[in-house]
């Protein structure tokens, strides 16, 4: 997202950020919501198969968008 004012690394793009404004931004579009986050990792056994330097993780999410029937 091009938009987005954070890297991949967690640093902010530019000297400053707001919310509000971003959010402005994206008026109007299609809403989703998170609701369940599930982590998980490699047990010791099948890591060792792997480099010494890799961690492998992995993370479920549960994203839901509400539809209205009016609006």
């Amino acid at each position: 997202m091009t938009g987005y004012p954070i890297t991949e690394i967690g640093d902010l793009k530019g000297g400053s950020f707001n919310y509000t404004g971003l959010a402005e931004d994206y008026q109007g579009e299609t809403k989703f919501c998170i609701e369940k986050v599930r982590t998980s990792k490699l047990t010791d056994r099948t890591r060792n198969v792997l480099a010494n330097e890799l961690y492998v993780g992995f993370v479920d999410f549960d994203i839901e968008q509400y539809r209205y029937r009016f609006q």
